[in-house]
């Protein structure tokens, strides 16, 4: 483990001793303290997988561009693979997430794809990827709406003709 984790660890530990004592002098509400306490557990678990990241991030690029190669060969189950080694590899890699998300795109797992969109957005929320991501989830967003319009217009439609169908009888 890193510097960066030990400091981070006992950081935790300190700040978890500190608002237990408040809970228990009534200076802290046990929902308070355990929000507090929860930010502090995402510090220290970024904190690990920035240790980890380094090591594990030149994996999950080469399986991502081997994932990227599989894609562009319209091989989708082989790039979703492979995507999914990358992200494996290192959770925290926004873009082989929003390539997963592609992948399964194209293979018409369409909410397995919106998932993998959203987690990009989660796990690296600035980055390209992330904004990609967004315009991804956008764009379904978009499509799905104009599905439900033309199923509505259509709905409408036969309403008219069922009724025009019963005044004439």
């Amino acid at each position: 483990m890193g510097k960066r984790f030990g400091k981070s660890a006992k950081s935790y530990a300190r700040n978890l001793g500190i608002h237990l004592r408040r809970v228990v002098t009534r200076q802290e509400s046990p929902g308070e303290a355990l929000t507090e306490v929860s930010r502090d557990s995402k510090k220290l678990g970024h904190a690990l997988k920035k240790g980890r990241t380094k090591h594990y991030r030149s994996r999950a690029v080469d399986f991502a561009k081997r994932g990227r190669e599989a894609y562009n060969a319209k091989d989708y189950a082989s790039a979703a693979k492979l995507f999914r080694r990358a992200v494996r590899a290192d959770e925290g890699y926004g873009l082989a997430r929003l390539y997963l998300g592609n992948a399964l795109y194209k293979l018409d797992s369409l909410r397995e794809a919106m998932m993998a969109w959203e987690a990009a957005i989660e796990f690296d929320p600035g980055s390209d990827a992330a904004a990609k991501a967004r315009r991804r989830l956008q764009h379904v967003g978009d499509k799905r709406l104009k599905v439900l319009e033309r199923l509505q217009d259509r709905n409408r439609e036969d309403q008219d003709i069922v009724q025009a169908g019963t005044g004439d009888g």
